[in-house]
């Protein structure tokens, strides 16, 4: 059973809104799937897919997805898959802040993260 956390976090939120360059995988992966099952309950893989499938569709405006849109979304099912199988939490904001200090300031820009 699923341990479901207390709503949204500003700072992901944002995140699904911010476009960037780099760094689509590893916040796919470690912040984006994780958030969406446990923090916000998800269970449907397709809806999680649809979601976490758009926000890099937006980020190809400054530059291509790498590798193909396909290879991205099978990628991410199977990222849905392990994390509901293993229990993966998502990164926490201290934790990016010391992995990626880039990507950091740029969802702490307007200080509402």
């Amino acid at each position: 059973m699923l341990v479901c956390g207390y709503g949204p976090l500003p700072w992901i939120e944002k995140l699904l809104q911010t476009l960037i360059e780099d760094y689509r995988k590893r916040s796919r992966d470690l912040i984006l799937v994780p958030y969406l099952v446990f923090r916000r309950g998800m269970r449907d893989e397709s809806q999680i897919t649809q979601i976490v499938m758009r926000w890099p569709a937006n980020c190809a405006e400054l530059r291509r997805l790498d590798p193909s849109r396909r290879e991205y979304e099978k990628e991410t099912r199977s990222r849905i898959y392990e994390v509901m199988r293993d229990k993966i939490p998502s990164m926490r904001l201290e934790t990016l802040k010391e992995k990626n200090p880039k990507l950091y300031e740029s969802l702490m820009l307007d200080g509402n993260a």
